[in-house]
C-alpha cells in the first residue's frame, strides 16, 4: 500500500501573518511529504525560488525513548533548485550523500520536523552565502495534516 503524507508549514516573521495565503518578502514556506520510500522536503521563498530535497528512506522503526515514538533514516545526494525568473530547475549533486535520522511522536510530527530541519538548513546555507546572519525568528503554523492514522511501513 502506498502511503502519501503531507505537512505544510508556513514560516513567517510574525505569528499573525503566518497563516496568510500569499507570502510577504521576508517569509518562506516549508513542505514535506512521504510517498512509499521517498521523503520530499521543499523550501519556497516569497519570490517563488524553491529548493527541493529528494530523500530516500533507508529504514523506519519505532523508537522508545522520551516522547519519540517513530524514527526514519533517510539519505539525500542532491538538491533541486527552481528559479522563478528563468523558470528552470537545476539539479545539484552532493559530493557525498548525507544521512539523517528524523524523529517524532507520530508520523505527522516526524514530517513536520523534517520540514523544519530542511528550512533551517536552506536558510542557514543562504545566509552563509550572503554573508549575513539570520535576523528573523520564525513562527511555525501547520496548515495541513495527515489524513487517517497510517504509519510508516504499512
Amino acid at each position: 500500500m502506498r502511503i502519501v503524507t503531507s505537512v505544510l508549514v508556513f514560516v513567517a516573521c510574525a505569528a499573525s501573518s503566518a497563516g496568510a495565503q500569499s507570502l510577504k518578502e521576508d517569509e518562506y514556506r516549508c513542505r514535506a511529504s512521504i510517498s512509499g520510500d521517498r521523503l520530499l522536503t521543499v523550501y519556497e521563498s516569497a519570490s517563488g525560488y524553491m529548493v527541493e530535497g529528494p530523500w530516500r528512506i533507508l529504514s523506519a522503526q519505532p523508537a522508545s525513548f522520551r516522547s519519540v515514538k517513530l524514527a526514519i533514516t533517510a539519505v539525500i545526494d542532491r538538491i533541486v533548485e527552481y528559479d522563478p525568473q528563468t523558470r528552470e530547475r537545476q539539479t545539484i549533486p552532493f559530493p557525498d550523500a548525507v544521512e539523517v535520522v528524523f524523529e517524532g511522536a507520530d508520523e505527522n510530527e516526524l514530517i513536520l520536523n523534517a520540514a523544519r530541519i530542511w528550512c533551517a538548513t536552506v536558510t542557514k546555507a543562504q545566509t552563509s552565502l550572503d554573508g549575513k546572519k539570520p535576523t528573523i525568528k520564525p513562527a511555525y503554523k501547520v496548515s495541513a495534516l495527515t489524513p487517517g492514522d497510517r504509519k510508516l511501513g504499512r
